[in-house]
């Protein structure tokens, strides 16, 4: 498990409009260029908070890139 990798999909994720978009639009590509066990693709495809949070995010970090995920993908938030 790589939790440098899945903190740095996050971080990207939250400060990259671009990233962000890749990864909301071609999800695999976007995470093709980190090594990421598929458990640790799971929770960055679902951004789930709680399973993020377990893999060592930061809470606020966690929070803040479920939230962007559930506004692209139209939950509201």
């Amino acid at each position: 498990m790589s939790r440098d990798a899945v903190r740095a999909v996050v971080q990207r994720a939250i400060d990259d409009v671009a990233y962000r978009e890749l990864l909301t639009e071609q999800t695999y590509d976007a995470l093709d260029a980190y090594d990421l066990a598929p458990g640790e693709q799971g929770a960055l495809i679902a951004a789930s908070e709680e399973k993020l949070v377990e893999m060592g995010i930061s809470p606020e970090a966690a929070r803040r890139f479920e939230g962007l995920f559930r506004i692209s993908r139209g939950g509201g938030g």
